[in-house]
């Protein structure tokens, strides 16, 4: 392990000495504080909160022992392990396509989620399209609820501020989704959020910002003046006046 010393190996981006180990240096592994084998480079060049020292002699699930591929006689190894650890929130070092496997375990926003399979995984990924889309679905609903509300000469203070509520902490979860550093799983609450606004945002009044979080731009004035423009469009068209809807057309 690079300038680690005889009774020593590199794990977690520093030596650790390996002789209160029954073994030498070179059947030590580094593992997780639930006896999980973290296989090299995640050893190497990640950090974890809880971790420990074993012997590849008493460990049953590894992928390499010290940074080189293969195992001690006898014991056995698993060439198709998709993610290594027992999960992780973020990758520390920057994004990450996961699918070319060899990663850390990711969880999906919670511990007890771990997405330690392709299957998971890609159910993880349909997750993040959803809450990306319940986003936008929330946006529509929440101005349809205003509109009515006007309609009908009152107001849905109550309703409005829990749908807001709502929307803004989906939109925090999906966050931490993105801070995850997958970039399966960004482009996933990316394409939620784009796919939501086109079936439901796209031709109304764009909002300053397209930040899903804390949603201070929604602004109602502009819900109330653009109904108030398409109304005087309609009143133009139906009484004849079609000389005079152009130029407010190109106003618009």
């Amino acid at each position: 392990g690079g300038d680690c010393g005889d009774e020593e190996i590199y794990c977690w981006q520093q030596c650790m000495d390996v002789t209160e180990l029954p073994c030498g240096a070179e059947e030590a592994l580094c593992a997780t504080s639930t006896g999980v084998v973290v296989p090299f480079p995640d050893s190497r060049d990640t950090m974890t909160m809880g971790y420990q020292l074993l012997c590849a002699s008493t460990a049953l699930d590894f992928t390499s022992v010290n940074g080189y591929s293969g195992s001690p006689s006898g014991m056995p190894t698993d060439e198709g392990v998709w993610c290594s650890g027992d999960g992780t929130d973020m990758f520390m070092d920057g994004y990450q396509f996961v699918f070319r496997g060899s990663s850390l375990c990711l969880n999906f926003l919670l511990p007890s989620v771990t997405l330690s399979s392709p299957i998971k995984f890609i159910i993880g990924l349909i997750g993040a399209f959803t809450l990306g889309y319940a986003v936008e679905l929330l946006t529509s609903y929440r101005r349809a609820v205003f509109r009515k509300a006007r309609e009908r000469g009152g107001e849905a203070r109550k309703t409005l501020t829990i749908l807001h509520g709502c929307q803004a902490l989906i939109g925090y979860i999906l966050m931490c989704l993105a801070m995850s550093y997958s970039v399966e799983i960004l482009l996933s609450v990316v394409l939620g959020l784009t796919s939501g606004h086109y079936f439901h945002n796209a031709e109304e009044v764009p909002r300053d910002k397209a930040d899903p979080c804390c949603n201070e731009d929604f602004n109602y004035d502009d819900i109330v003046e653009d109904d108030e423009r398409q109304s005087s469009l309609y009143k133009r068209k139906s009484t004849g006046k079609e000389g005079q809807e152009q130029p407010l057309m190109q106003g618009v």
